[in-house]
């Protein structure tokens, strides 16, 4: 299982690198929180999105034991106190096979998750 990864700054070497990752591709942003506010926290709305891509997972006929490890490094994160502490910054989250990479985003998100699948899972 892949180790959960450290935020970085999004570069465009680490785009190159995520372009050639093969599918199903997840990527899920997620806004800066901060502790103590009005809006829900980040690890309450990554569980929410973790929902969503399963859907989207299953949907597609993706076999169960895939799903459970393409977002087993996902599930990971949300147990992290450091998810729990807040952030001034936004979040995206890339997975994909044997990848699994966290950036920090400078410009502020609305939470949300996209999932594209190869097309030897029906679509492209």
């Amino acid at each position: 299982m892949l180790e959960v990864s450290t935020l970085e700054s999004l570069r465009l070497e680490h785009v190159q690198e995520l372009l050639r990752s093969s599918g199903p591709c997840i990527t899920i942003l997620l806004p800066p929180y901060r502790r103590g506010g009005q809006e829900k926290s980040t690890a309450t709305i990554l569980k929410s999105d973790i929902q969503e891509v399963v859907r989207q997972l299953t949907e597609v006929k993706l076999p169960d034991p895939d799903i459970a490890d393409l977002l087993a490094p996902v599930h990971e994160l949300c147990r992290n106190p450091e998810l729990a502490g807040g952030s001034h910054w936004g979040r995206a989250i890339f997975r994909a096979a044997g990848v699994f990479r966290q950036f920090q985003l400078a410009e502020p998100v609305e939470a949300r998750s996209t999932v594209a699948v190869a097309s030897r899972y029906g679509r492209s």
